[in-house]
């Protein structure tokens, strides 16, 4: 009989801490913090994440019409030397905001930071003629808890 107590409170001690890790495991996730990096990102970490992403694209597409409806044509990409370069060049071009569509799911398993990075920004690129043109792109995008991206809500160049 005091065998059969001692089992059931080894059992007890052993769900009590595997909850408690749980709990501790899915409030971190929902947090937004990065276990992978032991940290949270910081905003400028999401943006240069962002950046290195779309800076080593090497073509641009340029709709026709502004709703995309009657296609568009690719163009060479000018990239930008450098994210520094690329903050001074945009001053004020990027931001992190709630997103508000996460489901609990998402966010305790850290697919889902519970935030929209929003960049909006000057693309530079050369037309048929070779002469430098730009214009302005806006991005919106979710980003799991340690960067890598998880879904765009609007079209990038």
């Amino acid at each position: 009989m005091e065998d059969d107590n001692r089992f059931l409170s080894g059992c007890g001690t052993f769900l009590g801490v595997s909850f408690g890790l749980f709990m501790l495991y899915a409030g971190l996730n929902y947090s937004g913090f990065c276990l992978a990096q032991i940290r949270y990102l910081s905003d400028e970490d999401k943006f240069r994440k962002e950046f290195e992403r779309f800076n080593q694209l090497d073509t641009t597409f340029i709709p026709e019409r502004q709703n995309n409806e009657n296609g568009g044509q690719r163009y060479k990409r000018i990239k930008y030397e450098s994210f520094e370069q690329f903050m001074e060049s945009n001053p004020d071009c990027c931001t992190v905001r709630p997103s508000g569509i996460a489901s609990l799911w998402l966010r305790i398993t850290g697919v889902h930071s519970g935030e929209v990075t929003v960049m909006k920004y000057t693309v530079y690129y050369l037309d048929e003629n070779g002469e430098r043109r730009s214009r302005e792109s806006k991005r919106q995008i979710i980003l799991q808890n340690c960067g890598q991206r998880w879904y765009i809500l609007e079209p990038s160049s």
